[in-house]
């Protein structure tokens, strides 16, 4: 990715200017359709979670409101009966296990994105368009393995902490390095990437 020349002081001062505004535009509209993106997302997180976990079952994959705000609630069951180091994990109905994540989360990545592939300076508008495009799978990515991800590995959180405490997963950890910013990174990533490559491919102005 190279660096602008754009981005003397008044540059550095228009693209921060960029990205403020298009943060808080993006933010705003997803505060507005949150419940309304989620619904159609949810189809989306359940398939995603049963691909990567035969393990579990969803049972129910809902948005559930309380006083501390808008949350995305898994009930899972065993698919199957298992092993668990030393212990027998049996497919009952009966068992169900529950994680959830607030809502809100499933809008960082984009929204950070956004407003960074908006807030970088750009030369011609094909350059714009072409880091967009490509950020849109990259950050979709990041957006599945954050939320989906971290409600199947709580899941399974759950289960090793009781069965097999003294168990290494990288899945037990994986929500704590979301958590701690990993989401972040991954989005950074993605974006400088997609505002790399589409510099390379669009000729610069001489």
């Amino acid at each position: 990715m190279r660096w602008p020349a754009e981005l003397d002081p008044a540059g550095l001062r228009r693209a921060l200017a960029r990205f403020a505004v298009a943060a808080i535009a993006l933010a705003a509209i997803a505060s507005v359709e949150q419940d309304t993106i989620l619904a159609r997302v949810l189809p989306v997180f359940g398939a995603w979670i049963d691909a990567i976990d035969d393990t579990f079952r969803t049972v129910d994959l809902a948005l559930v409101s309380d006083n501390a705000g808008t949350a995305i609630r898994r009930v899972a069951t065993p698919a199957r009966t298992h092993a668990v180091g030393e212990r027998v994990m049996y497919a009952d109905p009966r068992t169900q296990l529950t994680s959830q994540a607030a809502a809100g989360i499933v809008f960082l990545p984009p929204v950070l994105a956004g407003a960074l592939l908006l807030g970088w300076p750009w030369q011609r508008g094909r350059e714009l368009a072409l880091r967009v495009a490509l950020a849109l799978p990259l950050v979709v990515l990041v957006v599945m393995l954050d939320v989906p991800t971290l409600l199947y590995g709580m899941i399974w959180y759950q289960e090793v902490s009781v069965l097999d405490p003294d168990r290494f997963s990288p899945l037990v950890y994986w929500p704590d390095f979301m958590n701690a910013g990993g989401r972040f990174a991954l989005t950074l990533a993605a974006v400088a990437v997609a505002i790399g490559l589409a510099g390379r491919w669009v000729p610069a102005d001489r």
